[in-house]
């Protein structure tokens, strides 16, 4: 079966967002000053263009730093990624349509499943930025070598294809010196050999994963590509990662400078033809009200993941449409299985520790729910045994602790990168119910430690705050199993997934998905605390861009060619 232009799942009924226009007032002048550490271009240059020429500088912002992995866009350390890079500057084989409904076709015009073989037909006359021609030999080598190379952030790559492409595992663990399952007859052809027949599940993992130019990533030699003296990802080292971030998407990086600013030009020869705007440039903010208040000045045109605390402001913008699209996507505590969570029932009484509908309702003002499953599709529900790990129960989870082998002198290490305002009142509450179960705290801001500490021996931390996806399908949850910043791999869950992706059967699917989120559930390898509110500004001079922004999977959540900025 063959397929072009876009490929129709939704018998799988996965989330779908809303979209709700806001109008009203000024923002209250009490929001705080925008202060990002870096300075976007001025949003006004460009108001004085006539009404009816198209073009002009949009910014856009999101509140998280571009240094975990720069311009690298085959990492996966950062949601911004999907923003910044992916789309943008990069593409993959394959994109989605923002309600989760469409395959879309990208680098690949289409595709046909035959038995455990996926054909991919690329299109042709693609440049990339330094107008060398894209082949299939840029696909081979990354999603066959750099993706699953053994010097490479293997939490990162190889987790979505081993097992899944043939020879993909012994490549990634050294006994092979190639993948065997990936195949180039031609220039415009490229061939995975499966393990099974896999189908919306690999297209799934295919949307993680920007093809990298291949003349100029291999110019690095591969011994270089792993973990350096100081603990970072060898390739993020390279001048490809800190300045060039060259790709075949439609802008081009013509500034960059880490955790400031990203700006950018048009890409003239880009596939899908010119973007209309003169210029763009992404804010990295470090602070979410930062990020509002640039909302408020016109200084910042699409602000993704706005702080719920401002939401009945944004409201009384009178310039800006809120987007609402909340996505397959949480806050969690990720939880290190090693040390001291290493027994379920510890895990189980801290999560029986909290109140998530007051938390719910003090911290997210109500914008969701307390969280009652580590995962949920559509309208598949949530089953009573897995909202039972939810639900506040400071007697059960205090009897768990014990249970457990709480050590209750210990002090609990509450792992982040940066010790964010917006989220400090939300740490608070957690604090105080775990310490009224006995469990005591403290916060381990990890800094510029961050990603060394996660990556690598001796995984020296409790949990870590952050945020937490479930995918578009049960296959896009694997990693949640296999994943080793959080401990060994949990083989009877990845079982579970192996077999529920294979699954075509509607009912059998649904009977399935809530079985693999009450083992989740029970397992509790993360704490899951409320699903993220998904609130999205875009300036109403933001024209023809279909913007759509969400907190996870990577989909076709704006028009990059066709948008511009009217005076």
């Amino acid at each position: 079966m063959q397929h072009s232009e876009s490929r129709d799942f939704s018998r799988r009924n996965f989330l779908k967002g809303s979209v709700i226009a806001a109008a009203g007032g000024l923002l209250a002048a009490c929001a705080p000053a925008a202060a990002p550490a870096g300075e976007a271009p001025a949003a006004d240059d460009d108001a004085a263009m006539a009404s009816d020429r198209m073009g002009g500088t949009l910014v856009f912002g999101y509140p998280q730093k571009t240094s975990y992995q720069d311009l690298l866009a085959m990492e996966h350390n950062a949601g911004n990624r999907r923003y910044y890079l992916v789309g943008l500057t990069h593409n993959c084989l394959v994109n989605i349509s923002a309600d989760y409904t469409t395959w879309l076709p990208e680098l690949a015009v289409n595709w046909e499943f035959d038995g455990n073989d996926a054909t991919f037909n690329l299109r042709q006359g693609v440049k990339w930025h330094d107008g060398e021609p894209f082949t299939s030999a840029d696909v081979e080598f990354t999603i066959g070598r750099l993706v699953g190379h053994p010097n490479v952030n293997q939490w990162n790559g190889v987790r979505h294809f081993k097992g899944i492409i043939e020879g993909m595992t012994e490549f990634s663990e050294g006994e092979a010196d190639a993948v065997t399952g990936i195949s180039a007859p031609d220039d415009h052809t490229i061939v995975f050999h499966m393990t099974n027949p896999y189908r919306a599940a690999f297209l799934e993992k295919l949307l993680n994963f920007p093809i990298m130019p291949k003349h100029l990533i291999s110019q690095y030699p591969e011994d270089t590509w792993g973990i350096d003296e100081q603990g970072q990802q060898g390739l993020k080292n390279t001048p490809y990662a800190k300045e060039q971030g060259i790709g075949t998407g439609p802008f081009k990086v013509s500034n960059y400078i880490p955790d400031q600013i990203v700006e950018y030009e048009p890409f003239d020869d880009y596939w899908g033809g010119k973007p209309q705007l003169d210029k763009l440039a992404f804010v990295p903010y470090t602070d979410q009200l930062a990020m509002a208040a640039a909302v408020e000045k016109g200084e910042c045109h699409i602000a993704i993941r706005t702080p719920q605390s401002e939401y009945e402001r944004f409201q009384a913008m009178d310039h800006v449409d809120i987007v609402l699209n909340h996505g397959p996507s949480a806050f969690a505590w990720y939880h290190n299985l090693r040390y001291v969570l290493n027994d379920k029932r510890v895990r189980q009484g801290l999560s029986l520790a909290l109140n998530r509908d007051q938390i719910a309702q003090d911290f997210f003002y109500g914008a969701v729910e307390g969280a009652k499953a580590p995962l949920w599709y559509g309208d598949y529900g949530i089953s009573p045994d897995s909202a039972k790990w939810y639900e506040y129960n400071p007697e059960k989870a205090r009897q768990l602790l014990e249970e457990g082998g709480w050590d209750f002198d210990y002090t609990f290490r509450l792992g982040m990168s940066s010790l964010s305002p917006t989220y400090e009142p939300l740490y608070a509450m957690l604090r105080e119910m775990w310490d009224a179960v006995g469990v005591k705290t403290e916060f381990h801001v990890m800094a510029a430690e961050y990603t060394n500490i996660l990556n690598n021996p001796p995984h020296d931390f409790d949990t870590l705050f952050s945020g937490y996806g479930w995918g578009l399908t049960p296959g896009g949850f694997i990693h949640n199993f296999t994943d080793p910043r959080w401990g060994d791999p949990d083989e009877q869950g990845i079982a579970m997934v192996d077999e529920l992706i294979l699954v075509e059967d509607p009912e059998e699917l649904r009977a399935g998905a809530l079985k693999l989120q009450e083992y989740a559930a029970d397992l509790q390898r993360h704490c899951v605390i409320a699903q993220v509110p998904g609130i999205h500004v875009v300036n109403k001079r933001v024209q023809n861009g279909g913007v759509v922004p969400v907190y996870g999977p990577r989909t076709d959540w704006i028009d990059w060619v066709n948008v511009h900025m009217s005076a």
